[in-house]
């Protein structure tokens, strides 16, 4: 699913519908390695602060758009998967 969206196959707002649909309700509980669990989870808490076109006081918060946060994402995945092949 995120290479999906990384590669343009699928979009951020189809990422944002799925993905915590599918890891809260499809996931079995242990199924993830802690570094993949950590990994999703540091992925789902951006996507709580993603949206389409954040106010001034929302990016006080801490809040990005839908291409910061790809650009947040290619770079988290790259270091997760290096991590991972290493």
């Amino acid at each position: 699913m995120i290479e999906r969206v990384l590669t343009g196959a699928t979009s951020v707002a189809d990422f944002e519908g799925r993905f915590h649909d599918y890891y809260f309700g499809q996931v079995p509980e242990h199924a993830l390695s802690g570094a993949e669990q950590e990994f999703v989870e540091s992925v789902c808490e951006k996507l709580d602060l993603t949206a389409e076109s954040p106010t001034p006081e929302d990016r006080r918060f801490g809040c990005v758009d839908r291409g910061e946060f790809l650009e947040w994402l290619r770079v988290r995945y790259a270091d997760f998967a290096a991590r991972e092949a290493s």
